[in-house]
């Protein structure tokens, strides 16, 4: 009997030993599954910090470029006669173009962070709980942000749209189903970069009338670079239209666009 007792005791304590392993080779595993997601975090990040970079470089570039035509315009513009009207008013586009660059720059890294930590997420959500509400009411002085971070379809998104210029008023959401509405038109201008791995952006302004009609279009700080792409979206901005126009003047829109998988 006592020979059976201890026997039982032994199998008792192999199985809670056993158990025991088992419990602790699970959570080991369960370590390095996350360590290995922080590590693929990360990565990600360093790549977006990369595309970040290069971004910023290619509007400082443009930027740059702006500067040196401003300079010559500017001397221009000193002079007389047709000469002098024409030198102000490249200085005016040139001003323009500048806008839609420094746009296209702020887009650059206007993005959620990867690696955010869970105390800056539980401040950043404390606003009102929806980050995509918050981003679509938050204004300043200079313009108003329309919406940030959504995706059109496909690889195509958009990273920053706001009311840039003019007196003009027209609700968001107006806007956003506007530009919705075209987005599938908007994708099929970059067929011919799909699946190529090609990855860019630009800004495409357009004015807004009282008719709702688009009276102006543009795409400024293109990094994508092929020409046929941003004739084909600044088409498609001259044909957009938004229910019930706006009220008290024009409005500039632009909407910065990101293609390329995400």
């Amino acid at each position: 009997m006592r020979y059976l007792f201890k026997r039982s005791e032994l199998f008792i304590t192999a199985a809670v030993m056993m158990g025991a392993l088992l419990a602790s080779a699970d959570a080991r595993a369960q370590d390095v599954t996350t360590a290995a997601q922080r590590v693929a975090r990360i990565e990600a990040a360093m790549h977006r910090v990369q595309d970040d970079a290069e971004c910023l470089t290619n509007r400082k570039r443009e930027l740059e470029a702006v500067m040196l035509l401003l300079r010559d315009a500017l001397t221009q513009s000193q002079g007389t006669g047709a000469a002098a009207r024409d030198g102000a008013a490249a200085i005016e586009s040139l001003h323009t173009r500048a806008a839609g660059i420094e746009r296209a720059a702020i887009a650059c890294v206007h993005r959620e962070p990867l690696l955010a930590s869970n105390a800056a997420t539980t401040q950043g959500a404390a606003a009102s709980g929806d980050t995509h509400v918050d981003a679509v009411a938050r204004e300043n002085d200079a313009t108003r942000v329309i919406e940030r971070n959504a995706r059109l379809g496909g690889d195509l998104s958009v990273t920053l749209a706001e009311q840039a210029d003019g007196t003009g008023q027209i609700a968001s959401n107006v806007i956003i189903n506007g530009v919705r509405e075209a987005a599938p038109r908007l994708l099929a201008c970059f067929s011919e970069v799909a699946g190529t791995g090609r990855r860019g952006e630009m800004a495409l302004s357009f004015t807004i009338g009282a008719s709702g009609r688009v009276t102006h279009a543009a795409v400024e700080g293109d990094s994508l670079g092929i020409a046929s792409v941003a004739r084909c979206v600044r088409t498609v901005g001259s044909s957009l239209h938004f229910s019930g126009g706006t009220r008290g003047g024009d409005a500039v829109i632009s909407y910065t666009l990101r293609y390329g998988a995400q």
